[in-house]
């Protein structure tokens, strides 16, 4: 069976190698049998009896991608170095990837200098740069964001407790310190990483036990705020709404959500308290036409039309996709706030429409 990923490396890596299969397979979704690496359990390794030369140049032969993890140990292995010619010579594709302290000037003795591009294994955003990689490769589908970055963030802290080198020639001190620097500030900025892994995975169990698509939706909105979010703006908006005029309230309405489409004018029977309202500076009344708009510099009406604005901008640009469906499973209508049944019911108005 053809290896997805031949894994060149340093046996003095061991563990270094070991934490980064399992990264692989558990961001990647690349199964450990996919993986041809001559010191780990669970991977493809020489077989008791089999000739060791042989049996890596076959499995070398028979691999998508040789994936070189290259580290000081590595570049002082003879054996590491044969592997790396090797694949170069029978022309396989290739991806190497430098760990720290090492540079692009430590590869100036092997095949790769000055022909190949890398990968410089330091921090978040590189493992990314490596997921595109290997989605352009065929190598993984399509994977979650949040579990990657979780993983990423985790391996990128475990790095220095798994890197033994011996300081040589091919170490830059200073591209070292850099590194280091970059590992504390990913460490510091997310301790909560293993608390994401685990309330998704909580997640998917709630989500097999789902008996209907409201649940689902309920499911998914768990660790969002969006729902207290919107019940805190809708509720302001409902508190300035409800001591004024249903008049007020549908001049608004009407204004906000029907400018230029659909003026609005009211009955004989009510036109005498818009008067009265328009006294008191909460209506404007165009006397041509009869037409009605709320008196936008009112404090009270002003106010009203700061808390919609606001929800509207929260609905528009920061309310999660799996919000809009947990509304629209619960009330079996679509969320729009220019929707006069979200008015009446949400807001607990009365709107007329002329």
């Amino acid at each position: 069976m053809k290896n997805s990923i031949f894994l060149s490396h340093a046996v003095a890596d061991r563990d270094l190698v070991d934490r980064f299969v399992d990264f692989l397979n558990i961001a990647f979704n690349i199964n450990r049998t996919q993986i041809y690496c001559t010191s780990l359990k669970g991977t493809k390794h020489i077989r008791t009896g089999n000739n060791f030369i042989t049996d890596i140049k076959e499995h070398i032969e028979d691999t998508e991608v040789v994936l070189f993890f290259l580290t000081p140990n590595y570049l002082k292995s003879s054996f590491c170095l044969s592997e790396l010619g090797a694949a170069w010579a029978l022309g396989k594709r290739i991806y190497p990837i430098l760990i720290p302290p090492l540079d692009y000037n430590s590869l100036d003795a092997t095949p790769l200098k000055g022909v190949t591009q890398f990968i410089k294994l330091k921090d978040e955003e590189s493992i990314f740069d490596i997921a595109d990689d290997f989605k352009e490769m065929k190598l993984i589908g399509e994977i979650g964001t949040g579990l990657l970055r979780a993983k990423a963030m985790s391996f990128i802290q475990d790095m220095p407790g798994l890197c033994e080198f011996e300081e040589n020639q091919h170490i830059d001190k200073e591209d070292y310190q850099k590194v280091l620097k970059e590992i504390d500030e990913i460490t510091n900025n997310n301790i909560e990483q293993e608390k994401v892994i685990r309330n998704l995975n909580k997640k998917i169990e709630e989500l097999k036990s789902a008996k209907n698509s409201k649940e689902v939706s309920e499911i998914l909105l768990k660790g969002s705020n969006d729902k207290e979010t919107f019940e805190n703006l809708t509720e302001t908006v409902k508190e300035l709404l409800s001591p004024l005029d249903n008049l007020i309230v549908s001049s608004i309405y009407c204004n906000m959500y029907y400018s230029g489409e659909m003026s609005y004018w009211v009955s004989q029977d009510d036109f005498a308290r818009a008067r009265e309202l328009e006294a008191e500076d909460y209506l404007i009344i165009d006397y041509d036409d009869g037409e009605i708009v709320p008196n936008e510099s009112h404090p009270k009406i002003k106010k009203c039309i700061h808390a919609l604005e606001n929800l509207k901008w929260f609905l528009e640009e920061k309310c999660s996709p799996e919000f809009f469906t947990y509304f629209e499973d619960t009330h079996e209508r679509p969320l729009s706030i220019n929707n006069k049944w979200f008015w009446e019911y949400i807001f607990k108005t009365s709107i007329t429409m002329s």
